[in-house]
């Protein structure tokens, strides 16, 4: 096996410089890789965690306003008559009563929505 030395000096940088790339690119993989890998899924799992919170307070806050509406007087008096007398209105009765039921939901909705911006302020 005589080669001529280019070829054997070409052979051997050849296999180091494979040996290097290859110890370079596990080095990346075992170190690099597993450390981004580990903050994608830490930073999903805080994702989650307040995406879940904003769903259970978003579901509390209607919870709330569904009590207020089913424990309100005027909406409960309005829905009886409803029961009791389902005649047909005319025009004017069923548009005060249709703006009756707005006024109540609409307080419903946004004094939970004032108090909770006054004790942010404060």
């Amino acid at each position: 096996m005589n080669f001529k030395f280019r070829t054997k000096l070409y052979a051997v940088f050849s296999i180091i410089i494979i040996f290097a790339a290859a110890s370079f690119s596990l080095f990346i993989r075992m170190h690099i890789f597993r450390q981004i890998e580990e903050e994608t899924t830490y930073n999903d799992m805080q994702l989650c965690l307040k995406v879940s919170e904003n769903a259970d307070t978003y579901i509390e806050k209607l919870d709330d306003i569904t009590k207020k509406l089913i424990s309100d007087p005027g909406l409960l008096k309005i829905m009886r008559d409803v029961k009791s007398n389902p005649q047909v209105l005319t025009d004017y009765e069923e548009l005060k009563r249709g703006r009756e039921i707005a006024s109540i939901v609409s307080n419903a909705i946004t004094l939970p929505l004032i108090s909770a911006c006054k004790c942010i302020s404060v």
